[in-house]
């Protein structure tokens, strides 16, 4: 009898110390199971669980990313929204932020935010809605941002409202110092056709002369140029005007909407000074000047 009780309480504690870790484990297994979301949704309370899996996982032709959601109280009337990244697919990423409030439960659009530099991250805290982005100094490639974007929003009136908007840059600006040196041309032969300059914009042809299409460029932005990169939103079926996320307006030059028309939502542009460069498009450039901003 002895013999065998001492048999069991053997038994008994080599399954325990064998044990020993598994509730760690279990917690670790389940944490990496848990989506990010609704792991921060966890401390809001079941409606706003219950809201992240009701999402849809697509809205006006856009897919949800449910994972990356933020979910919480904004505005003075502490409104349950979720906000959750928004992409077309492609290797544009996130260009959206779609707004969805809760009632009863159940995610209802409100509106969605298109911010220039693409979505990196969404949170919501003390009553505020953070969207992270890209920030590009002229000179950056498309790559290589040199800066984040913080746009803040609120809700005022039940819509969503742009409160601030800051920029934090990670390294100071690099101005070029070496310059190439201008190469003597004989005076008996032709300039080559990369000194040719730029096709001025809204060029005025005479009534029997064709506009010969401008060649697409595949340079980049000079370095400490005045350009702001943008994200296009829509481009009108003619080509004849272009908005960007920002809300900017651009009417394209007439000998251009050839070119402008081959253009589409999501591809990255620089703007700048009275032209757009298509970086998703080899560069391609066309003449605008501005209409407006919303």
């Amino acid at each position: 009898m002895n013999a065998r009780r001492l048999l069991s309480i053997g038994t008994m504690a080599a399954m325990l110390g064998s044990c020993s870790h598994a509730p760690h484990e279990r917690t670790a297994v389940q944490a990496a199971a848990s989506p990010p979301a609704h792991k921060a949704a966890a401390t809001t309370g079941l409606p706003a669980v219950l809201a992240l899996d009701r999402l849809p996982k697509m809205h006006g032709g856009f897919s949800v990313d449910e994972e990356r959601a933020a979910v919480g109280f904004i505005g003075p009337d502490r409104s349950m929204i979720v906000a959750a990244p928004m992409s077309a697919g492609g290797g544009a990423g996130a260009l959206d932020v779609g707004l969805f409030r809760v009632t009863d439960g159940q995610p209802v659009f409100l509106s969605d935010l298109s911010v220039n530099g693409g979505v990196e991250s969404v949170r919501i805290d003390g009553g505020r809605l953070f969207v992270i982005s890209a920030a590009y100094r002229g000179s950056d490639r498309l790559c290589c941002p040199s800066g984040i974007r913080t746009w803040t929003y609120g809700i005022i009136r039940g819509a969503p409202v742009l409160l601030q908007s800051n920029v934090t840059w990670r390294s100071p600006a690099v101005t070029a110092t070496v310059q190439a040196a201008p190469q003597r041309v004989p005076a008996t032969q032709p300039p080559p056709i990369a000194a040719a300059t730029r096709t001025p914009l809204l060029r005025s042809t005479a009534p029997h002369e064709s506009p010969a299409p401008p060649l697409p460029s595949t340079l980049p932005a000079p370095a400490g140029s005045d350009c702001t990169p943008a994200t296009i939103y829509a481009v009108a079926a003619d080509g004849s005007t272009i908005d960007t996320t920002d809300g900017s307006v651009y009417s394209v030059a007439p000998a251009e909407l050839t070119i402008s028309q081959q253009w589409s939502r999501g591809q990255s542009v620089l703007v700048c000074a009275n032209e757009l460069i298509n970086e998703d498009r080899a560069g391609q450039r066309v003449g605008v000047h501005s209409n407006s901003t919303i």
